[in-house]
């Protein structure tokens, strides 16, 4: 793991953009099952509906998308364009969160599939387009063993961060949604920063076999 991540600088900053983006994506489920149980009192059934069975269950759908968009490029291209669906996708929920509208939680279940669809495609074969021949596997345990670190830190990380808010004013733990927000949308940005420096390396490349 140690020796990839040192020889390999963009799979490095790779991983660390998606230790970023995915970080926010799991500790928002993890406040959210808390959130919808204390502040806006939903039932079991409609959490299950919102947070599993519409996530996953239309994510089949939107697979075929995302594939032909994955055939177009390097993943760095691919994660600039999907990254920001899951930002669309986690905005939603959080603000039909605090104005307390279904419309805008059904709306952001339904972007969360489209963005599950897209990032399970990225997260099982992205490490392929870094790794050379006969190195896949290995990258892919570098990516797997860092998924589970994120795994571990960030659901229990949110809840603490919740519950120090309600700590501090009874209601306010709401306002911990801004965090998961705000991690999806700095790995976006580190996605489409990455996508920029790799075409200026291409585009000189290009120059110099002129």
């Amino acid at each position: 793991l140690f020796e990839i991540l040192r020889k390999d600088p963009h799979f490095r900053e790779y991983m660390f953009w998606m230790g970023v983006f995915g970080g926010g994506n799991l500790m928002l489920t993890s406040q959210l099952v808390v959130i919808f149980s204390e502040h806006l009192h939903l039932s079991a059934s409609l959490q299950i509906a919102l947070l599993s069975v519409i996530p996953l269950g239309l994510l089949p759908l939107f697979v075929p998308f995302w594939a032909r968009m994955f055939d177009q490029g390097h993943i760095v291209e691919y994660r600039a364009r999907q990254s920001w669906v899951l930002v669309g996708a986690v905005f939603a929920i959080t603000l039909g969160t605090w104005l307390h509208s279904m419309g805008l939680l059904w709306f952001g279940a339904v972007m969360l599939a489209v963005a599950y669809a897209g990032s399970n495609l990225g997260w099982n074969l992205g490490h392929n387009d870094f790794a050379a021949t006969g190195r896949a596997q290995h990258y892919m345990g570098v990516h797997v063993t860092l998924t589970g670190v994120r795994g571990a830190i960030a659901p229990p990380a949110g809840i603490l961060i919740y519950q120090w808010l309600e700590s501090l004013r009874p209601g306010s733990g709401i306002y911990s949604l801004v965090l998961p927000l705000a991690f999806v949308t700095a790995g976006a940005m580190g996605f489409s920063h990455m996508r920029r420096v790799m075409r200026g390396m291409q585009g000189q490349s290009e120059d110099k076999s002129r």
